[in-house]
């Protein structure tokens, strides 16, 4: 076994590639999208559910799975993670209709989920305090550049072997990180006497949170249908019999008191919006481009490629700094940039030039880069250390149910300004261009509000001092011995 006081840092590099490999495949098909459209015959709102189904079912996964890890150990079902990643993208590959298609995204997403819950706890678990920001930046800029690379390599492997690629890149990938983690993680089965598993929760909790993002996903499409209203309803009597269940239970699948903490429900709630605002770039731009401007998936990558280069260069400065200064200052700067980029978008026309594009871009990745370190240290370092698989859950949970209601809203304004613009009798290329242009507009001027929104709310943490000074006297201690 590794000697985890000599080896910390190789540790971070194996949950740094898991983190990259489940966090890029909710981005890495985006640039496909169109591709795939057009093989399978169906539309951006049947298509979007290849990256929809994928952050939804991760949404109703990552509580228990952190749950799950915080009683039988991390090391084991991390790894176990990429086994079932593996098998999805070899099913993604070969599907030969879109409902496979979609079927194999639902078994990569229950891979993705099960490393995705434990990376950031294994990270606090393993370095001391002094270098646990550093660390965090590192591990949460893969969070970033996957989330945000996806696009690029996705246009460089479409381009050169078709859109089977964006799934066969996860073998060698999933391969090297599950060998990595195997031998690299230290065993953490928990002492003493195991903890239940609060079943029935999980049960209400998956079933709630699904029937909720299928809603919000679908409501452009089924309006206030008597189908919508049903499904609410039935969201309704779930999450609230979710919430009874755990206040009555000893050992819960969510601890709510967590949400007590000023640092965790602030950082949280700031890193749902930011996500919530930057998922408008990652599914209309590879169709701005394509599309309208006639790039191909290459060109596109290229022109994308600002937004992982920045947050890779700025976010292990920026979990570097917030060892040492107010986290508040880095992650509130961070959100006014990323809004500054968004609002920028929501200006540009058809005809200008390129580097208007990749500064923007530039921009957003750079703000992305300066929020996500502090933050995280900030969510991490204030949550006992037996809630620390919980708070992974509840963070990883936050980011993605930022992603998946931030692209149905995104698309279902986009959609419903693009279908008014031609209600009101404009057609042709140039009215579909203008239609276009009209909704790309009012989608990233909305994404730059709650942008403004997130740096409000992240300002109200009035942190002066390093975050972890809050976390609690035994990871101290742990950490000092290490």
């Amino acid at each position: 076994m590794v000697n985890i006081k000599k080896h910390c840092w190789l540790v971070m590099a194996s949950v740094s590639l898991g983190t990259f490999l489940t966090t890029v495949n909710s981005s890495i098909v985006n640039v496909a999208l169109p591709t795939m459209a057009r093989e399978f015959e169906v539309g951006l709102n049947i298509i979007q559910w290849v990256v929809l189904a994928y952050l939804l079912v991760i949404s109703a996964v990552l509580p228990i799975v952190g749950r799950l890890s915080d009683i039988l150990g991390r090391k084991l079902i991390y790894c176990s993670g990429f086994l079932v990643i593996m098998a999805g993208a070899v099913a993604s590959a070969l599907a030969e209709s879109f409902w496979m298609l979609l079927i194999a995204r639902v078994i990569m997403a229950l891979g993705a989920a099960i490393p995705m819950a434990n990376s950031m706890a294994i990270i606090i678990s393993v370095f001391p305090m002094t270098e646990r920001g550093i660390a965090l930046g590192i591990v949460s800029s893969m969070v970033a550049v996957g989330l945000m690379s996806g696009p690029v390599m996705g246009g460089f492997l479409v381009s050169w072997g078709g859109w089977q690629w964006v799934f066969w890149i996860n073998i060698p990938l999933g391969l090297v990180a599950f060998f990595t983690g195997w031998y690299l993680l230290p065993q953490d089965k928990p002492e003493g006497k195991q903890e239940p598993f609060d079943y029935p929760g999980a049960f209400l909790y998956a079933a709630g949170i699904l029937t909720f993002l299928l809603m919000v996903s679908r409501v452009q499409d089924w309006g206030m249908s008597p189908i919508t209203l049903a499904i609410g309803a039935a969201t309704i009597i779930l999450l609230v019999s979710f919430g009874l269940v755990e206040s009555r239970t000893a050992y819960p699948l969510v601890d709510f008191s967590l949400f007590k903490i000023r640092l965790f429900s602030l950082g949280i709630l700031s890193a749902f919006l930011l996500f919530l605002a930057v998922a408008a770039i990652t599914i209309l731009t590879p169709f701005y481009l394509q599309d309208l401007l006639d790039y191909s998936p290459s060109k596109v990558a290229l022109f994308m490629l600002p937004f992982p280069l920045a947050m890779c260069l700025v976010a292990p400065m920026s979990g570097y700094l917030s060892d040492r200064v107010s986290p508040t200052i880095l992650t509130t700067v961070g959100m006014l940039t990323c809004a500054i980029g968004l609002g920028w978008l929501a200006l540009i026309q058809t005809e200008q030039g390129s580097w208007v594009l990749m500064t923007c871009f530039g921009l957003i990745g750079l703000g992305m880069g300066l929020f996500q370190s502090p933050n995280i240290a900030c969510v991490m370092g204030s949550v006992p250390k037996d809630k620390l698989g919980m708070a992974n859950g509840l963070n990883s949970l936050i980011r993605n149910l930022g992603k998946v209601i931030g692209t149905a809203i995104m698309v279902g304004v986009f959609t419903a300004v693009k279908n008014s613009y031609f209600t009101q009798g404009s057609g042709g290329i140039g009215g579909e261009i203008a239609a276009f242009m009209t909704g790309w507009r009012i989608v990233f001027l909305l994404a730059a509000v709650i942008a403004v929104i997130g740096a409000l709310i992240s300002s109200l943490r009035n942190l002066t001092s390093n975050p972890n000074s809050n976390i609690d006297e035994s990871i101290k201690l742990e950490a000092s011995e290490r």
